[in-house]
């Protein structure tokens, strides 16, 4: 068995990741997480499993060695098809306190550099000429897809990112059961037949108890108006409910080993353990007010083409805390 130094690195690592990969879901999880860590508090007081229950009496020494902006992007990724069906860009102020996240949609389309084509080629890759839906470009890098994608959303937003998370959406079914559910209104009645993605969505609208595999089928059904668009606004009512119940400290503790475990098993990051350790004090201070989440605007069609005006705008005021053309501050959507 390890020493409580590597126990504690072990549990802020697996927490770290958590933060990330699902943007609010994850920021309360290690919000809590940390602050039961460093109290100190023993297992009868905590309920955390005896495996993490030694006291690490080493005083904390706070370390300013991290950027005061870092942007991360995670990717719920289809693990048959090899698509990120969920693309998420979010910048973290650790001067203010805030996560400001833009949503990527799935069809929005993109054209890969000439670079990135030949490179992807040369690694026997099979790169098709002219454009794409920005979630294939994922699938058609195959191993390098993280890294490939990554640098296709880099070009799209003209920003730089810092750290990567791909996790198995597959993984979404088993975080819901383990903390008994999520509580969701739906607004309209939801019916979708897929047999080829074994697909199969029968919701009723109204006020109800969701497992992992009815919260799945809510979070991927498109069949709206807006297609898409409709989808990440409901996905973004699903991470409200979601990041509610596991708010709650008995929840996040009894649950603890189990989260922790999923998400170690179904993401793949490019964060070390020492870059997660770096993260960990600054976290625990974003409060949910302080969660902004938007989506890039574009004309709503398959493809989905941004408006690259209004896009720029909106990457500006999130990520660079620039005021629009105007130097208007535009309305956010937070967590409350």
């Amino acid at each position: 068995m390890g020493s409580p130094q590597d126990k504690q690195k072990k549990i802020l690592t697996a927490v770290i990741i958590i933060l990330v990969v699902l943007i609010v879901l994850a920021l309360i999880v290690f919000a809590a997480a940390s602050s039961v860590l460093r109290s100190g508090r023993r297992v009868a007081e905590t309920e955390i499993t005896s495996e993490f229950a030694e006291e690490d009496k080493e005083e904390e020494v706070l370390e300013d060695d991290i950027p005061s902006k870092t942007v991360f992007a995670v990717y719920g990724v289809d693990k048959g098809e090899a698509l990120a069906d969920v693309i998420i860009v979010a910048s973290f102020d650790k001067i203010k306190n805030t996560i400001n996240t833009i949503s990527i949609p799935r069809d929005t389309y993109v054209e890969m550099s000439e670079k990135n084509r030949t490179e992807l080629r040369e690694k026997g890759r099979r790169i098709p000429s002219g454009g794409m839906k920005i979630n294939a470009v994922h699938s058609l890098a195959g191993e390098y897809g993280n890294e490939y994608l990554t640098r296709q959303i880099e070009e799209l937003l003209d920003i730089h990112i810092d750290y990567y998370f791909e996790v198995n959406l597959e993984s979404f079914v088993d975080i819901v059961d383990a903390v008994g559910g999520i509580e969701v209104d739906v607004p309209s009645n939801m019916y979708y037949r897929d047999p080829t993605q074994n697909l199969y969505i029968n919701i009723k609208k109204g006020f109800q108890k969701m497992d992992g595999k009815t919260a799945q089928g809510f979070v991927r059904f498109r069949q709206y108006v807006t297609g898409d668009i409709q989808r990440i606004e409901m996905q973004k009512v699903f991470l409200k409910a979601l990041a509610e119940k596991i708010a709650n400290m008995e929840t996040l503790l009894s649950n603890f080993q189990e989260l922790v475990d999923i998400f170690m098993a179904n993401v793949e990051t490019n964060m070390t353990v020492g870059d997660a350790i770096d993260y960990a004090p600054y976290i625990k201070n974003v409060s949910k007010d302080k969660i902004i989440m938007e989506t890039l605007p574009g004309d709503g069609n398959t493809p989905y083409r941004i408006y690259e005006d209004k896009a720029r705008v909106l990457v500006n005021r999130l990520f660079f805390d620039v005021k629009d053309y105007l130097g208007n501050e535009l309305e956010t959507e937070s967590m409350e």
